[in-house]
């Protein structure tokens, strides 16, 4: 029974393996809750204090399918002119294990058309820890299976980031100095540019269509939402990943303080059939 374990086990190890060198970043539907993460010139931007923290189940009943936590915290200084910000993920993946700590400062450039421009940097650390756990069918080590390793390497971003009261526009570069480390994986550049703008539809109505697109310079992912708002409180929402999920999400921002969001994704690629799809939940404090 171990034996035949292996064999889905491997498998499934070098779809990850592969697919993650083209897809590091984390996945999120939750964007606007993330981008402090993928840029950090929105550090201090768009709220005077901002925090959240997510968890995702990515791909729910497969086995060693992603699971990702994240928890950032930004605030504005204005003796700083700007903000500055600290970031913590930690996903794991297979027999895989990542952690992320980036502190991100975002320098508010000048006023224009009635919004504020920011530039931001963030430096951190990457720690990848690789633990597989083999039964091969003979005595024999397989010298292709992944061994077990552990390293920490330094990491740092840059983006750029408008917004004011109506949208909200950035563009960044994360990974900016490519890692390598023993096991032979190495981080690669990923660009995201990210983008939303807000609708006045009643007195108690507005609409926010968001859209982030990303990209290692192989492949590109697009994450789309329309998200619904009543009376600045309530979240009704509806998103799509290019080649991955269709999706739909529910929030509550109490006293337009506090956050509570769920959403769901229902799988449309090639494991839909095995999927439960994936969960996304999100707490936060926003203070404007």
């Amino acid at each position: 029974m171990k034996n035949l374990i292996l064999v889905p086990s491997f498998l499934f190890y070098s779809l990850v393996s592969s697919s993650i060198h083209a897809q590091q970043e984390p996945i999120f539907t939750q964007v606007d809750n993330t981008y402090n993460f993928f840029n950090p010139a929105s550090s201090g931007l768009n709220y005077q204090i901002q925090t959240t923290a997510l968890a995702r189940t990515q791909w729910d009943k497969v086995n060693g399918a992603p699971e990702s936590q994240l928890i950032n915290y930004s605030m504005k200084l204005k003796p700083l002119h700007g903000g500055i910000g600290i970031n913590y993920l930690h996903e794991t993946i297979g027999f895989t294990t990542y952690n992320r700590v980036k502190l991100n400062y975002a320098y508010h450039l000048a006023e224009f058309q009635g919004g504020e421009l920011s530039i931001g940097l963030s430096a951190g650390i990457n720690n990848l820890k690789i633990t597989p756990t083999w039964t091969p069918p003979t005595s024999a080590t397989d010298p292709t299976l992944p061994v077990s390793s552990y390293d920490t390497r330094f990491t740092s971003d840059l983006g750029l980031m408008y917004k004011n009261e109506k949208m909200s526009v950035g563009l960044s570069v994360t990974q900016l100095n490519r890692a390598r480390y023993s096991s032979g994986y190495r981080d690669e550049l990923h660009t995201f540019a990210y983008a939303d703008y807000l609708f006045s539809l009643s007195s108690e109505w507005k609409l926010k269509p968001q859209v982030m697109i990303s990209t290692d310079f192989t492949q590109v992912s697009t994450v789309m939402n329309v998200i619904a708002i009543l009376k600045n409180k309530f979240q009704f929402g509806a998103g799509y990943r290019s080649y991955e999920s269709i999706g739909a999400m529910i929030g509550w921002d109490i006293f337009e303080k506090y956050r509570i969001r769920y959403s769901y994704d229902l799988s449309i690629h090639s494991l839909s059939s095995i999927s439960k799809g994936s969960h996304e939940i999100c707490i936060g404090f926003l203070l404007k």
